[in-house]
């Protein structure tokens, strides 16, 4: 099958990206600058205490020990595991000399992080990319040719997906393992 140009489909997302652009762009006119600006000074000129470094790197390890063990492994998941790596790589030389303590063994490295970053961040990309082969598009291309096309994509993006889902898990597993074997949870859910 020859892939042609899918012209409907195209036209379709350029009018959905105008659209989009214009709500942000009233979204940004609502935006003080200024004040956000104050806010980060303000923000960083306070000295960081340990105490509120210790506290941030174990409110990102209850989050993460509970994302990677409690939860399932769903895009919103996956998703929200990626932040929690990417807020510990932004924070990196304010929190590392914390990190051995907090976290598992597998996290401690911060080029550890960043591969399990990059791997969640490589799969969310991918659920942004099908999000726009979603029924409501495609119903709309008339051309039959294209539909089908369209659909193969989506077949294909689907499963490779599902074949990252499964990769990530593999990496996941020894993670959660780790955790099992080090008691990690018990020392942060004691119910």
């Amino acid at each position: 099958m020859l892939l042609e140009k899918p012209v409907q489909y195209l036209q379709l997302l350029h009018d959905e990206e105008n659209k989009q652009k214009k709500k942000a762009g009233r979204i940004a006119d609502k935006i003080s600058f200024n004040h956000f600006l104050k806010k980060i000074i303000d923000l960083v000129t306070d000295k960081l205490k340990a105490e509120s470094v210790q506290a941030f790197v174990i409110q990102k390890q209850d989050r993460l020990l509970e994302l990677i063990f409690f939860l399932d492994y769903s895009d919103e998941a996956m998703y929200e595991t990626c932040k929690v790596l990417k807020d510990l790589l932004y924070d990196w030389k304010y929190i590392s000399f914390y990190v051995p303590a907090a976290l598992p063994a597998c996290f401690i490295n911060k080029k550890n992080i960043e591969v399990f970053a990059d791997k969640l961040g490589e799969f969310h990309d991918l659920s942004i990319v099908l999000y726009f082969f979603i029924t409501v598009y495609i119903d709309k291309i008339t051309d039959e040719k294209e539909k089908m096309i369209l659909l193969t994509v989506k077949r294909k993006l689907e499963d490779a997906k599902g074949e990252m889902n499964e990769e990530i898990n593999t990496l996941l597993k020894p993670v959660r393992q780790e955790m099992e074997k080090e008691d990690i949870l018990q020392e942060v859910y004691v119910i």
